[in-house]
Parts: C-alpha cells; structure tokens; sequence
C-alpha cells in the first residue's frame, strides 16, 4: 500500500498545478483610451460550448497515482454532470457583461453560441465576424481536493481568465487571471457536506469563487 505521504503529495501537486497555471497568464492593464476606442460598438461575449474537466482528488484515488489521477477526473466531471453544476464562468460572464455595457455605452452584449474552436485569438475574433469587442472568459481549471494534514475536509480551488479582444484589429487589450480557494482547515466542509442536496454547498462555493473572479477582472479591465 502507498504511504500516506504519497497521498498528501498527489492532492499537494493539484492544487500546485492549478495555482501555476494562473501564475503564468500576465495581467494586462485595460487603458482608458483603448475602452474609449470601443464605446459605442457591439460587444460580444464568447460562451465555450465544453467544460474544463473537473477533478475530485479523495485519498482513496490519490493512492493510485496515474491510474487514481485518471479516476478523479472521471469521478469529478460526474459529479459535474450528475448534479448540474454549472461552469463558473457563465457567472462571471452574467456580472462583468452589464458592467461593460454601462463602461462602452453599447445597447448590449451579444452572447456568442456555443462556441466549440480554441482560445485562439485569430479564431475567435473569425468566428464573431463584427467589429467592437470581445469578452473572452474561460475556466482553465478547477476541483475539490482534501488538505495534506487533513483527509475529511476539503476545499475548492478555481482558476479562471478574462480577456477583452479588439475584434477589429485582433488585438489583446486586457487580460486577468484570477484563482479562488476557498475555506481554511478550520472551517472546510466534508466530502458528504459538498455533496449533499446535489451539491448544494458545492455549487454555493463556485457562486462565491465567479463573484470573487468577477471582482478582481473588472478591477484590471475596467478600472483605467
């Protein structure tokens, strides 16, 4: 059997790997000159049509090493599915598009469908087809995972990135990155207390995460 350590260090190095990730994305301050370049233009906002897969790193599975890493993803993204969590993005979305509305004096934002192609910029300023700007907010990683000192309680760690495009010219204007965890050791949940009333607290944490994201990109992209 993996010693107990083999199993603190795998839920250690998600987390790790999640922080890191946003760690890499630079923050690229919105000026007040390009945001004036965009009044009055349409805004469109990019909804992705997949999911980041979700990973629900339990002690059990971590000890299993790549075999256990391949059953939290497939153990998380069910509990996705079975419970109807909804990507925290699409939150983050509903409160940053009014902001933008009021901030570019444009009648709306158009939500994009689905969208099923990259992050790549050129493709997404070819599929929008318009000029003005594009709201580009992705989920690049999120789960639940228990503390290394402590396997009964857990927490949620979310990474998401915001970027505003120039659709006329395909340019990158703005970008923030932003990673939420919640609940210390002292205050974490339950594995059953997440899931119980289909996920109840866990959606309520997400909610709290995308409020906490929303803040922190309208701070870097709105506030020039």
């Amino acid at each position: 059997m993996r010693t107990p350590l083999s199993a603190s260090l795998v839920t250690t190095l998600a987390l790790t790997a999640l922080l890191g990730g946003c760690a890499h994305m630079d923050v690229i301050q919105t000026t007040s000159s390009q945001l004036k370049g965009l009044e009055q233009q349409p805004l469109t906002v990019i909804n992705y049509d997949k999911k980041q897969d979700f990973v629900a790193v339990t002690p059990t599975k971590a000890m299993f090493g790549a075999i256990g890493a391949v059953a939290m993803v497939h153990s998380g993204n069910q509990i996705i599915e079975e419970n109807a969590v909804p990507d925290p993005a699409l939150d983050i979305v509903r409160q940053l598009a009014p902001l933008y509305v009021e901030r570019l004096k444009t009648a709306q934002a158009r939500i994009a469908k689905a969208w099923k192609g990259s992050d790549d910029i050129p493709e997404l300023v070819q599929s929008v087809k318009s000029k003005g700007a594009i709201l580009d907010v992705k989920t690049m990683g999120w789960n639940i995972g228990y503390f290394p000192t402590n396997w009964t309680h857990y927490r949620i760690t979310y990474v998401a990135r915001a970027r505003l495009i120039d659709a006329t010219s395909g340019t990158l204007i703005g970008q923030a990155p932003c990673t939420y965890v919640s609940d210390d050791e002292s205050t974490a949940p339950t594995y059953d207390e997440l899931m119980a009333d289909q996920a109840a607290l866990l959606k309520s944490k997400l909610a709290t995460a995308a409020t906490s994201c929303s803040s922190v990109i309208s701070e870097a992209l709105l506030k020039s």
